[in-house]
């Protein structure tokens, strides 16, 4: 590894891009640019892919998905359920579940954003907001309990 890729691990690029420790970096995807190693999160790069596949077919989506509300219940929990078990040390998961849990997260992320602008109120809105952000601040200390006895 030369001096150039050491100087990255600690960059805000590298910290936005990929969130992982270097011990970690099984859990991106890598690229080599111009000869810079650049790492992305997984989990990440399919909720992008999520995104933009519920924007690509944003009224064909919007409606499946607002005739069907149960799935702003059940899209993310494949990837809250592998983040939760990969950080309390239950499994490994691997890039393809990241990336597929990821997209299904990518794309009842947008369905809630649509949802929220049309109808604000909506209690299938709220109850997962709430669900999943309570999942994830009660799992969150355990994340970085974990990532500073990695540290040392």
């Amino acid at each position: 590894m030369n001096s150039d890729n050491k100087d990255q691990y600690s960059s805000l690029r590298f910290l936005l891009l990929s969130h992982h420790t270097k011990e970690e970096l099984h859990r991106t995807i890598h690229l080599k640019i111009r000869g810079k190693d650049l790492y992305i999160c997984a989990r990440c790069s399919g909720i992008a892919i999520g995104l933009t596949i519920y924007i690509l077919f944003r009224q064909q989506a919007a409606e499946f998905m607002f005739n069907n509300p149960m799935l702003f219940l059940l899209l993310p929990a494949p990837a809250m359920v592998d983040w939760i078990m990969q950080t309390v040390g239950l499994h490994e998961s691997n890039n393809l579940i990241r990336i597929v849990t990821g997209c299904l997260m990518g794309m009842c992320w947008a369905g809630m954003l649509n949802l929220f602008f049309k109808d604000w109120s909506n209690v299938i809105f709220w109850l997962t907001t709430l669900i999943y952000v309570t999942a994830f601040l009660i799992v969150l200390p355990k994340r970085f309990k974990k990532l500073k006895e990695e540290e040392g």
